[in-house]
């Protein structure tokens, strides 16, 4: 038995933060993370 997946994340490849907050020691300052780009892939799974 196997299967074939054809998946995808952010597919309209919009820049967007995961995550913000104030940094710290630093007065008025602000660090952020984006997230991640577009991404496609492909997987084989077999089972036996």
């Amino acid at each position: 038995e196997w299967s074939l997946e054809l998946w995808g994340r952010n597919l309209t490849d919009v820049t967007y933060y995961q995550v913000a907050f104030a940094a710290p020691f630093q007065s008025g300052s602000y660090d952020a993370f984006l997230g991640t780009p577009r991404t496609v892939g492909l997987t084989l799974r077999v089972h036996y």
